[in-house]
């Protein structure tokens, strides 16, 4: 028989088809097949050598991965293995995620508070891959890419041996031997870094070769969302996905069939969060009040009033349930303003904006009090039950959620304060290091007194809702989420830096310090952060040097026989451990002394 008519050989079936038994209308120049098309899935072909396999096989230029190159503990020993998987996913053939890690990830995800975002549940992901057996390969496009975003968001709480490695575990996110309150869990996030590292990449190439942020869809904007939170620890310059995930949600609500009642708060707690995460890195809020308006309905009453109709409730249960839509928007709102007004890098190229900033502090004194206020009222935890409220996968008791709603609620209220705060210290520190010749004149004098007294308001709130960022810290599960990442930075570096001008840590404030370490020690547990090692240690070295300056001071106080009155000795003694006596200046130096006399003497 000639070459021009013999038969060809007939191609191999794609993967969809091969997965559903079905005939494959396989088509030339690598044009997906008609099924493929029609169901609007990926058409690929993986090849599966056959026949007898070579018994001397030829030798291969790079080592195969198999798929436990996601182990960090093989990646310490050679990091070449994540980068190839890293790699698979722009070039064939592509190495999937195994199916048992795929469906461990999406179960770790119902943990997650971002499992509760409401475009999620329109999107039926977990459904339709359950029906595929968890083969994320035989997903479309876009919902490929939610697929590994969910992994790579779920791999920073997954306790899967090929994400963290070999080592000690914890059996699940329950297991309260591992996970309580004061253990130090880094070594979780050192051990998982790798492996979250390369699932995040990847979701980022797939990303991208799909054109997500072009294409409006509810995959594509639950995409957007976790790709924002995956990039918050980045410290990126712009904000593209959070851009395009609130384009997307713009676009999607104006068809939405839902009662503003049913998801209004929903929508007004994940605008809040959106628009502090701005804020405390001093970035533009993308939210606009016509968003708020679509997705969480009409403005509500002011913050004064809304205290006042709290002081009249008498059901803990109502006040809270009625003032979550309430305080999520104002806090939304004061967002957008202060940064607007005050903390914009437009406003830094004028003089001070004295009025915004008044009336910036009166509204976010109305807000600490009324968060103030609703933290009485809940059934707050002890100590004792701390360790037991944690993640739960069923419906949670009132008191439960009760916690939740007010904690979140002292997010907004401290992240609000803290960056006031930062700024108008920022603002201070330059205006004490320009020239001498305009140090001179009386006007510049006249604006820095005034920029003083603003930041030291500033900082007498701050002090204030510290003792809030405690509470909510107390009530967060373990090991924590993101929300209490984006808490506890701001908060460790604002009292390590009261702590070195003080040289030292006020004894009022120790054991808030040791909470907010014992956090840090915690958030380890899913990110490897050379910032959050930096923050445990500094924290660490002041609280040791607190607790020795405290003995010392009592075996000092009694071999001198003097107990109230012996400033001389306080003084000595301070200046042998820290260097220099407290600094005075900021106008804590004389009330820590008197502290340390009626405090430390006596402990």
């Amino acid at each position: 028989m000639s070459n021009n008519t013999a038969k060809k050989a007939k191609p191999p079936a794609c993967d969809a088809c091969k997965a559903r038994r079905v005939l494959c209308h396989r088509q030339p120049n690598g044009l997906p097949c008609p099924r493929c098309v029609e169901k609007g899935v990926l058409c690929k072909t993986t090849y599966v050598p056959r026949g007898r396999p070579r018994k001397n096989p030829l030798p291969v230029n790079e080592p195969q991965t198999a798929p436990e190159s996601l182990d960090p503990g093989a990646a310490a020993a050679d990091q070449s293995s994540i980068q190839v998987v890293v790699r698979s996913s722009l070039q064939p053939p592509f190495r999937e995620l195994p199916s048992e890690l795929v469906q461990h990830l999406f179960e770790c995800f119902t943990f997650s508070p971002h499992s509760n975002f409401p475009v999620l549940r329109r999107t039926g992901l977990t459904a339709t891959l359950s029906s595929l057996s968890w083969r994320i390969d035989l997903l479309p496009p876009e919902a490929r890419v939610l697929a590994y975003c969910i992994c790579a968001q779920s791999a920073l709480i997954s306790y899967h041996p090929a994400i963290i490695g070999p080592g000690p575990k914890p059996d699940s996110l329950l297991d309260h031997s591992v996970l309580f309150p004061g253990a130090d869990l880094r070594i979780f996030g050192m051990r998982r870094s790798p492996a979250c590292h390369a699932l995040h990449q990847q979701a980022l190439a797939l990303a991208k070769e799909a054109g997500i942020y072009l294409q409006v869809s509810d995959c594509n904007a639950a995409s957007c969302f976790l790709l924002t939170i995956l990039d918050e620890t980045r410290h990126t310059p712009t904000r593209p996905w959070a851009l395009a995930y609130i384009s997307h949600i713009r676009s999607l609500a104006v068809d939405w069939n839902w009662s503003l009642n049913e998801r209004g708060a929903h929508w007004a707690a994940y605008l809040m969060i959106e628009s502090l995460m701005a804020i405390l890195e001093r970035k533009p809020v993308i939210p606009t009040y016509v968003d708020q308006l679509l997705l969480t309905g009409p403005e509500p009453p002011p913050l004064s009033s809304i205290l006042e109709s709290l002081a009249s409730m008498k059901v803990a249960t109502q006040m809270v349930y009625g003032a979550i839509q309430p305080i999520f928007f104002h806090v939304s709102r004061l967002s957008r303003e202060l940064y607007e007004k005050v903390i914009g890098e437009h406003t830094h190229r004028h003089p001070i904006a004295e009025n915004a900033i008044t009336d910036f502090f009166s509204a976010l004194s109305t807000l600490q009090s009324i968060v103030s206020f609703l933290f009485s009222q809940a059934n707050c935890l002890s100590d004792q039950d701390r360790a037991l409220f944690n993640r739960t996968q069923g419906r949670r008791s009132d008191d439960e959620t009760i916690r939740s709603i007010v904690s979140a609620m002292a997010v907004g209220s401290t992240s609000l304060t803290i960056a006031l705060y930062k700024d108008l210290d920022a603002r201070c520190v330059a205006a004490h290091s320009t020239s001498s010749a305009d140090a001179l004149d009386s006007g510049y004098q006249w604006a820095a007194a005034r920029l003083t007294l603003l930041r030291n308001q500033a900082h007498a709130m701050a002090s204030s809702a510290l003792d809030d960022v405690v509470r909510f810290l107390k009530l967060r599960p373990y090991p924590p989420d993101f929300l209490t990442w984006i808490v506890v930075l701001p908060w460790s570096e604002f009292c390590l830096e009261e702590a070195d001008r003080e040289r030292g840590v006020p004894p009022g404030r120790v054991n808030a310090f040791k909470c907010i370490l014992d956090m840090l020690k915690a958030v380890g547990y899913s990110r490897d952060n050379p910032e959050l090692h930096s923050l445990v240690e500094r924290m660490e070295a002041h609280l040791s040097l607190s607790l020795s300056f405290s003995s010392d001071w009592a075996v000092a106080s009694s071999s001198s026989g003097t107990i109230q009155s012996d400033a001389d000795l306080l003084q000595q003694l301070s200046a042998q451990i820290f260097g220099t006596p407290p600094d005075p200046s900021f106008g804590h130096g004389d009330s820590w002394i008197g502290a340390l006399d009626s405090d430390l003497i006596f402990t």
